[in-house]
């Protein structure tokens, strides 16, 4: 005869039934849980079942044992054969009663579930295993909340990148023109000084002209006018450089 030694979750979806004499011909296996029936059970040797709801192992308020049970289907009727764990109470021996139509058939014993040390298994692996998904989720919202926090910081450092290669970038343009500014001021004080030196010269000859003299004293003036804006623009592009390069 069928036995049950111990039952088990296997899964979110399957219970496992472990015992012996779980190949028996010509009948099929079956499992309830709470009432609720299982959608398959594979026999996967002779102390090995295991009972599949889609949906996953029924949820029971109580403890409750799961109870394994085989059918066999005649001409006449479907004949249950229900087997709990050991631990229940023990199940009356099989009685046989002649059919008037089949001498052979015979009706085997039903043992009655009774509320089991297995059953009280069942109840605390669904509550670890309801724990544990709890602590998955848990642990995946923290993650997402990481990877959120990570992603904003990487934002908040390329804005930053780009901000300073911006200023990078007007700063060269700076330098670069306080250089271009120094170049010109350098060369506008250079003819100025050709020319307050033309204009001198002119001037201090003594046999110029009253014409020569008075354009030479113009030219001075203009000259000294050039020298003093050259000046003033060589002090402003090295000023510009000096901030160009501090930048």
């Amino acid at each position: 005869m069928p036995e049950i030694t111990a039952v088990s979750i296997k899964d979110a979806g399957s219970i496992e039934f472990t015992g012996t004499s779980f190949q028996i011909s010509g009948y099929t296996a079956n499992a309830t849980f709470g009432g609720v029936y299982a959608d398959s059970v594979t026999v996967a040797s002779d102390t090995s079942a295991v009972a599949t709801w889609t949906k996953g192992v029924p949820v029971v308020k109580e403890a409750t044992a799961p109870e394994l049970f085989f059918s066999k289907k005649d001409a006449f009727a479907v004949v249950p054969v229900t087997y709990v764990p050991s631990n229940t109470a023990p199940s009356t021996p099989a009685t046989t009663t002649p059919s008037t139509t089949d001498p052979a058939s015979t009706t085997p014993s039903t043992t009655t579930p009774a509320t089991t040390t297995a059953a009280e298994k069942i109840a605390a692996d669904q509550a670890a295993n309801t724990a544990a998904v709890t602590k998955a989720k848990g642990e995946q919202d923290a993650a997402a909340a990481a990877t959120s926090a990570a992603v904003a910081q990487i934002a908040t450092a390329d804005a930053a990148a780009a901000k300073a290669k911006t200023e990078q970038e007007a700063a060269t343009a700076a330098s670069a023109k306080a250089a271009a500014d120094k170049t010109a001021a350098d060369t506008a004080a250079a003819t100025a000084k050709a020319d307050q030196e033309a204009a001198t010269a002119l001037a201090a000859k003594t046999d110029a002209t009253d014409d020569e003299k008075a354009k030479a004293a113009t030219d001075k003036t203009a000259a000294d006018a050039a020298a003093a804006k050259a000046k003033t623009d060589q002090d402003a592009a090295t000023a510009a450089a000096a901030k160009a390069k501090t930048d």
